[in-house]
């Protein structure tokens, strides 16, 4: 069982407590999302501050873009009008994550103060990410004026699997940022599920921020296989470069669903690429039971 085994264990960059994901039963679960609200006019209500990076858009070297693919045509298009809440849900729940050397991440919200993103966006090369060296900036987009509506936050604690922290397993690529504020309140979040049933050539959508188009938010939709790389992982081939690792791989399921996850709900996080039978091809993190337990423990967790 998933629940027993240590390297599904969360571990943080600032406690040496272990989180052991509880049992689940069933052939799937889900937990449903939430549409926010219009920016606030006073960020600081819950804790954010006003952007610092509006007047300052770096783009990465060639050599720091994290190695991601464009499956065939680049079939990326920006989003366009992220103010309009009523209309660019889920998009405004993407977040990104920015380091003071440059590079690039990208992020989803879940509840009020919590990130789910990429195991390889909070510990890399053996160590932790440096919290005082990441901004978190909801709906961010450097053509905009405000850039960032909602704020920006800092990051209190970093989560990942053992899988990650002690062996770099791409198996367990995944990743949670708990926050200094309360930006889900206003920005909401999709919802998460984890299921048995096959996703086989399902079309999902990814929300990021590619660093190759200067802190602006795209989006690219593509097709979708929960096999055959493992349990733990899918391939799929929607179009991503360095900086998208980290977004949410998000599914459209109209009320009610055979999956029973109701609107935009993730299966997944992306992650990177493989070679697949000598082509190119991207992977993303699955959901499993383990993950999915993991997200909603985490996100009842009141930070002090």
């Amino acid at each position: 069982m998933e629940e027993k085994d240590p390297r599904s264990h969360l571990v943080s960059n600032n406690s040496d407590e272990e989180i052991k994901p509880s049992d689940l039963q069933g052939a799937g679960n889900f937990a449903p999302g939430r549409e926010g609200r219009p920016p606030p006019l006073d960020v600081t209500e819950y804790g954010a501050k006003p952007s610092s990076v509006d007047e300052d858009v770096r783009t990465p070297e060639h050599g720091q873009l994290e190695p991601q693919a464009i499956i065939g045509e680049d079939d990326r298009e920006r989003v366009e009008d992220l103010r309009d809440w009523t209309t660019n849900f889920p998009a405004v729940t993407t977040v990104l994550i920015r380091y003071d050397n440059g590079n690039r991440c990208s992020g989803f919200m879940y509840g009020f103060d919590m990130v789910i993103t990429a195991g390889h966006c909070v510990f890399e090369g053996g160590e932790w990410k440096d919290t005082d060296s990441m901004t978190m900036i909801a709906a961010y987009d450097a053509r905009e004026s405000p850039a960032a509506p909602y704020g920006e936050c800092g990051a209190t604690s970093l989560h990942s699997q053992n899988g990650w922290v002690e062996d770099e397993d791409w198996n367990y690529d995944f990743g949670l940022v708990k926050l200094d504020c309360e930006v889900g309140f206003y920005t909401g979040w999709q919802g998460v599920f984890w299921t048995e049933r096959s996703l086989n050539n399902s079309t999902a959508k990814i929300w990021q921020y590619p660093a190759d188009k200067n802190d602006q938010m795209w989006v690219a939709e593509g097709v979708v296989s929960h096999g055959p790389l493992s349990y733990y992982t899918f391939d799929h081939e929607i179009d991503t470069e360095g900086g998208s690792s980290g977004s949410a791989v998000s599914h459209y399921f109209s009320y009610p669903s055979v999956m029973e996850c109701s609107r935009h709900c993730a299966s997944g996080i992306h992650s990177g690429w493989w070679e697949k039978s000598g082509e190119v091809i991207n992977r993303g993190t699955r959901i499993t039971p383990a993950r999915y337990n993991l997200i909603i423990e985490m996100s009842h967790i009141v930070q002090p």
